[in-house]
């Protein structure tokens, strides 16, 4: 939630909230504009909107967004429905092609990996270091993110004997801040050709479907004792459905 000011002959002064990702609704306000820019590095989105109270002449008002989520687009046709949903959450959210290169400003919150037409089997497969990303922000692989995931830090990744395309049901295995609000059994969408037969080593199962054996994991917040990935960082999560 972020504050956006007045500036009129009386001074500054504090007037409304704005909700990121959210679009205001006011009579007072008119002809408004959402515009985005970038300063020194610094992705900020301005909203600039006339604001004609009794009593105050002013000039305009801002709200600048700081924190934000990094979407790293694979080639998947759901990477807008990925960015919609985070940003239906009131958080500000940027998509960048997967192999761009970008600064960890302050303001970046957490990078979601996405799904992708490829094979994370392929010689020339779309790959990013994921062990660099959690070492610095949270990190959720979804679809192809998932199986990226899984391949790097020692998982099995194959094609699937048979195609999940379409609607299943998620069967939570392990309780999980994941699925807060999520009901077992619940209905999820599914999209891939190869499944992940194994979990890398550190990892925890949280769901399965009918069809496949991991439809969501997470590492272990410190591995175990004799992983090679067992350093603290932050958080990091695979789904293999689709939002």
């Amino acid at each position: 939630m972020l504050v956006g000011f007045v500036v009129s002959k009386l001074g500054v002064t504090p007037i409304l909230t704005f909700d990121p990702g959210r679009r205001l609704q006011d009579k007072h306000y008119q002809n408004s504009s959402l515009e985005s820019t970038t300063r020194k590095g610094f992705a900020r989105q301005i909203l600039i909107r006339p604001f004609r109270p009794i009593g105050y002449q002013p000039f305009f008002i801002f709200a600048a967004m700081t924190e934000k989520i990094l979407v790293l687009d694979f080639g998947s046709q759901y990477t807008q429905l990925i960015a919609r949903a985070v940003r239906e959450a009131n958080v500000y959210c940027e998509i960048i092609p997967y192999h761009k290169p970008f600064e960890f400003e302050p303001g970046l919150k957490g990078i979601i990996l996405s799904g992708s037409p490829f094979s994370v089997n392929e010689e020339k497969a779309p790959d990013v270091n994921v062990e660099e990303f959690i070492s610095r922000v949270p990190v959720l692989g979804v679809c192809y993110g998932a199986q990226l995931t899984a391949k790097r830090f020692g998982g099995r990744v194959e094609k699937s004997s048979k195609r999940e395309y379409g609607r299943a049901i998620l069967e939570r295995k392990k309780e999980d801040v994941l699925f807060n609000n999520v009901e077992d059994k619940s209905q999820v969408w599914m999209s891939h050709a190869d499944t992940i037969l194994e979990m890398p080593e550190g990892f925890e199962l949280l769901a399965t479907t009918e069809s496949i054996p991991v439809a969501a994991f997470k590492k272990s917040p410190n591995g175990i004792s004799h992983s090679p990935h067992a350093i603290p960082s932050f958080p990091l999560y695979g789904v293999q459905f689709h939002p």
